[in-house]
């Protein structure tokens, strides 16, 4: 069978009609299978366990009031936004963290969009 464009005139190997026949698996094989589904089961439960763990944490999230509330805010009128910022500068703010960002040179903050007006921001 020639297709000619396509294949820039290259001979199509003609397909079988039927199906191969099943050939049984070695014992070498079979322990081959073996090995690789433990393999892959071993990985797929190393790869669960940490969400596992990090899953039993409990977390407290902070609760957002509307950003005028907040010391460190800039409301615009003709837009009816305001943005605030809340940083977590104090060891009393960040308990709610396992990990204490001020020795590591990070400071958390928590930003603050309210819109009070008809578009979206």
């Amino acid at each position: 069978m020639r297709i000619g464009f396509y294949n820039y005139g290259m001979e199509v190997p003609e397909f079988r009609s039927q199906p191969r026949q099943k050939v049984p698996l070695t014992r070498r094989q079979r322990a081959r299978n073996r090995s690789l589904y433990f393999l892959s089961m071993l990985a797929a439960s190393a790869l669960l366990l940490p969400t596992l763990v990090f899953a039993g944490k409990n977390s407290v999230k902070p609760v957002a009031k509307t950003a005028i509330n907040y010391p460190a805010h800039d409301f615009h009128r003709d837009e009816k936004v305001a943005i605030a910022a809340d940083p977590y500068d104090n060891s009393e703010k960040a308990k709610i963290f396992s990990i204490n960002y001020a020795e590591h040179g990070f400071l958390p903050i928590f930003f603050i969009v309210t819109n009070d007006g008809d578009q979206p921001v």
